[in-house]
């Protein structure tokens, strides 16, 4: 943490980055235009009718799913200096200190967002203002700000994984696992215990997929505005969980050595941690959707509710170890590991299920923390 504290933006680079990728700056401008300002004109000039109230227009999610992808490919470009030798000892070789260059290089692929983003986000409004009859409103504002102070964190993990890896390849697939991990995550969750464990309701409702997904916490709570939990909690605990994450990162390339540029890691535990996760994810994910509609109280377990999640789950794990070692001569190597993944998972699963979520659907509450009570049944 005292990393992260202690480094400084070099403003010299910063402005140099800008002069030489300006272009990229404008093309951003754009396509984010596109979604939002752009299409206002459009609506306007063909005199189709615009939605909108105090809080939002319909053109605010496409802005923002635009900006959330651009935020994940944006750090690849920044650091792809990184997925090369020759490049990376050019640029540590400059008089910068390597916390220094980090976080100008964080701060500059942010900047390359956040200024797009504010252009066609106020162009948007604007025009709103002008010709729609919208009055100005203090939620467009504070809107505006919670949107930035999430971008920050929704970028974190894509820098995250580029400091484990070294191809741009590489980089990209494990972005997208990393942004894509969460959701599977909670999917997994979310199906096999309301399906399983006897008193789980359906977490829909609930506000777990926003404290492990910031990309989430910024459509439920930003765009639809349907959450019951204060934004300035949720904004909160990702901007903490953010400074840690960022000073493990910032830790990670000060200890980049440039041989491990061009191999697909240059942290031997990245892969096995991040795949095995992954992996167990999906086949929980996955086999609680395919045994969903049995009728046996182990079907989960169930031979013919096994066979697709299984085979699904080993061909991902095959793929991503055959693009790790560069090779198809591995697939007994990856049949044993995933061997142990699968059946560690399905172990687990089982005792969950025997345990009925660790004694949750046996657990009786005192009197006096009961408000009320609700019995549903499936019988006809």
């Amino acid at each position: 943490m005292k990393r992260l504290f202690s480094a400084r933006i070099n403003f010299d680079l910063m402005s140099n980055t800008f002069k030489k990728q300006k272009n990229l700056l404008i093309i951003f401008s754009i396509l984010l235009s596109i979604t939002f300002p752009f299409a206002i004109i459009v609506r306007i000039i063909s005199n189709t009718p615009i939605y909108f109230d105090s809080t939002g227009t319909e053109f605010l999610p496409l802005l923002f799913i635009a900006t959330v992808f651009l935020l994940l490919a944006t750090p690849l470009i920044f650091f792809n200096y990184l997925t090369s030798k020759r490049s990376v000892d050019f640029m540590h070789a400059l008089p910068i200190k390597r916390k220094d260059l980090f976080i100008t290089q964080m701060i500059t692929s942010l900047l390359f967002i956040v200024i797009p983003f504010t252009i066609s986000y106020w162009g948007g409004y604007i025009l709103l203002y002008l010709f729609q009859g919208l009055s100005v409103e203090l939620a467009h504002f504070t809107l505006f700000v919670k949107a930035i102070l999430l971008f920050a964190v929704i970028q974190a993990p894509t820098h995250f994984v580029i400091m484990n890896t070294g191809t741009t390849s590489d980089s990209i697939i494990y972005s997208i696992i990393m942004f894509l991990a969460p959701y599977i995550a909670y999917g997994a969750f979310e199906i096999f215990a309301s399906t399983f464990i006897v008193g789980v309701e359906s977490l829909s409702s609930s506000n777990l997929l926003m404290f492990i997904s910031p990309s989430a916490a910024l459509f439920k709570l930003l765009i639809f505005n349907n959450s019951n939990i204060s934004p300035i909690l949720v904004i909160l605990y990702w901007l903490v969980a953010n400074m840690i994450f960022t000073a493990v990162t910032i830790h990670l390339y000060e200890r980049w050595r440039s041989e491990r540029s061009e191999l697909p890691f240059n942290n031997r535990y990245f892969f096995s941690l991040v795949s095995s996760t992954f992996i167990a994810f999906l086949l929980v994910f996955t086999l609680s959707v395919f045994s969903f509609d049995s009728k046996s109280p182990w079907r989960f377990l169930a031979i013919q509710n096994l066979l697709i999640p299984v085979l699904f789950t080993f061909v991902v794990y095959v793929i991503l170890d055959t693009i790790r070692k560069r090779s198809f001569q591995r697939l007994t190597k990856s049949l044993k590991r995933y061997s142990i993944i699968a059946i560690s998972t399905l172990l687990l699963t089982t005792i969950i299920y025997v345990t009925q979520g660790f004694g949750y659907s046996n657990f009786i509450p005192d009197v006096d923390d009961i408000d009320s009570i609700m019995v549903t049944s499936n019988l006809g």
